[in-house]
């Protein structure tokens, strides 16, 4: 039910009805109560509950922690002063999705942690790098202005571009 009301965007209902499932204690089923952490996590981002939205993100696993819940969980480790932990977060983010926000913030911190080159073999290793779906100019524009090489990239981008303009 919470799903269907962040859906048609009732995200306090959403909310008050995640949260009192989480609250009872009675969800014995692990991806169920994840499920609920995340809707409730999401709905109280949208509502301003920072207070609320931190607490569950820093319970949930690092899974469940996609789109704008993985960005909050790594601003969250550096407001709380764990950049080492902010950064091994956004590794592990990176690791499976490239996120142009999350790459900014990763290569901040690596610069400042001196640790570059980790960064730039999780890029450089992600499967959709690897496997050519990456096709988004401004990510790779970003990864190209941040440093990394991204040549292959471009060049397929631009292949990609002509087969499109052709058909």
């Amino acid at each position: 039910m919470a799903d269907i009301l962040e859906d048609i965007e009732d995200n306090e209902k959403s909310f008050e009805i995640a949260r009192r499932c989480l609250d009872s204690g009675e969800i014995d089923d692990e991806d169920l109560r994840i499920n609920a952490m995340t809707i409730a996590a999401r709905t109280a981002m949208k509502l301003g509950k920072k207070e609320a939205a931190t607490k569950l993100v820093l319970e949930m696993p690092v899974s469940q922690l996609k789109g704008g819940l993985g960005k909050m969980a790594v601003q969250l480790k550096i407001e709380l002063g764990d950049k080492e932990g902010a950064f091994e977060l956004a590794k592990t983010l990176l690791s499976t999705e490239l996120d142009g926000q999350i790459i900014e913030t990763a290569n901040s911190l690596a610069q400042e942690l001196g640790r570059r080159k980790e960064v730039q073999e999780i890029i450089r290793t992600n499967p959709d790098l690897e496997k050519g779906r990456i096709h988004d100019p401004e990510l790779i524009w970003q990864l190209d202005r941040l440093g990394y090489d991204v040549s292959d990239l471009h060049e397929r981008y631009t292949v990609l571009r002509r087969a499109r303009h052709r058909t």
